[in-house]
């Protein structure tokens, strides 16, 4: 995360209302404001098409006088998504606070040449949801004897260790790659100065939807420069305006899909020997009831420390929950036959309780634990994504990456929450089998 860079510029501070309710607030200053309007109406200067007014010749009062509120709702787009955004998550972690659900932004406060303020609402819960969970007794499941699965195990091992050495430093499709992002103006400059960058990830496709994507990032390759005005870029900073950006962007980080890294993934589980590495990929090819050894142990895990340390969540924010799980519900192709079931609801009602429950209790151990997440604990959890079997080794999934059938860039901060966790769920289950 590019962290330490915002704090002269942007100011976040927490105000707490009650013991799980606090408001936040995002100040951005007038300075960064002044300097993104003021660009704003220039690009209308230079492309408005006004009567009695030869292009590139609109005076800039006339812009302003008239589609100011256009311009205000274009900057307060662009600044919630480059500047707010990683403030706000950095000081909710920095804070430690467990958060439930999602930030509810409330007011904003957009004036041309001003600061920016924006106020949010979240429910949080407190950092001593637990007790010390290390003493409690906990036996895994074990494998299915199977031989067969060993030979799956050793196929698979043979598979990707050849992969490795028929591979392309390039940038392919199914790629991950993580950039830095930073507008410029029409000199070519940073817009808001070299220090002020973005960092997002990118899950690379070659689908007819993003073949803009896929030019813009094909045949690249690590720590690479360039710029650009694709348009996926604009969409995701200022989908609703015509304003064109042009944006300088630095390939940092790579994981290529064309194979399963296994160094990755021993450095991941803290794997030493031939033998720990064969068993550990047995988790996820051994399955009982359709359900891996790797999930059931997570999911054993988590019941035993939601059993020992009992607390409960406002029903406002339950049904918060079972929103965003029905929109991703009505996406699948069975959703019909899901809701036609009678104990749909109540399905819907459990599945959003054990998610919020499991999420706050893991992110209590990480933040007393003080678990810290690095660049390569997301590149290892991206490795896990590559191959449908290790996929089951990952247990907080990240959000939906596509949208409207396309591939959408997603922020630094949504990887590094959803590596937190995992990384820290690893670390409960390695502490507990190992006694």
């Amino acid at each position: 995360m590019l962290e330490g860079q915002l704090e002269q510029a942007v100011h976040c501070s927490v105000m707490e209302q009650a013991s799980t309710q606090s408001t936040i607030v995002v100040t951005v200053s007038a300075d960064l404001v002044t300097t993104l309007y003021n660009y704003i109406v220039r690009c209308h200067k230079r492309h408005s098409s006004i009567a009695g007014f030869v292009p590139g010749t609109v005076p800039i009062d006339y812009i302003e006088r008239n589609f100011k509120t256009s311009i205000c709702e274009q900057v307060k787009d662009f600044i919630s998504t480059f500047f707010v955004q990683q403030s706000l998550f950095t000081e909710i972690m920095r804070k430690k606070i467990i958060l439930l659900g999602n930030p509810d932004l409330r007011i904003v406060s957009i004036k041309a040449h001003q600061p920016a303020i924006f106020t949010f609402s979240i429910n949080h819960l407190p950092l001593n949801i637990y007790a010390n969970w290390k003493p409690l007794p906990f036996r895994a499941p074990n494998r299915k004897n199977y031989r067969d699965l060993d030979h799956q195990v050793t196929t698979f091992l043979h598979e990707e260790t050849a992969r490795v050495a028929n591979h392309s430093p390039n940038i392919m499709s199914n790629d991950w790659v993580a950039f830095t992002i930073s507008p410029l103006d029409e000199e070519q400059q940073s817009l808001f100065g070299s220090q002020h960058r973005a960092q997002l990830w990118l899950k690379v496709s070659n689908e007819e939807t993003d073949h803009e994507q896929y030019d813009t990032i094909k045949q690249r390759t690590l720590h690479e420069t360039f710029t650009t005005q694709a348009r996926f870029l604009q969409e995701y900073y200022n989908a609703s305006y015509d304003t064109q950006y042009q944006f300088a962007v630095g390939i940092t980080h790579h994981s290529k899909n064309h194979f399963f890294c296994i160094d990755t993934f021993k450095r991941h589980f803290k794997i030493k020997t031939a033998r720990e590495l064969h068993q550990k990929l047995i988790e996820v090819f051994s399955f009982r009831h359709d359900v891996s050894q790797r999930r059931e142990t997570a999911e054993m895990v988590l019941r035993l420390l939601l059993k020992h340390n009992p607390f409960s969540i406002a029903p406002e924010i339950v049904e918060a929950q079972e929103a965003r799980i029905l929109e991703i519900i009505y996406h699948n192709p069975d959703y019909y036959v899901y809701k036609g079931q009678e104990d749909f609801p109540d399905k819907v009602h459990t599945l959003a309780l054990k998610q919020l429950k499991e999420a706050a209790i893991v992110a209590a151990i990480a933040y007393t634990e003080n678990i810290q997440i690095t660049p390569q604990d997301m590149l290892s959890y991206l490795n896990l994504m590559k191959r449908p079997r290790t996929k089951e080794f990952i247990y907080f999934n990240l959000p939906n990456t596509s949208r409207n059938e396309r591939q959408l860039p997603i922020h630094d901060q949504e990887l590094y929450h959803n590596c937190l966790l995992e990384k820290t769920l690893n670390h409960i289950i390695y502490t507990l089998t190992r006694k």
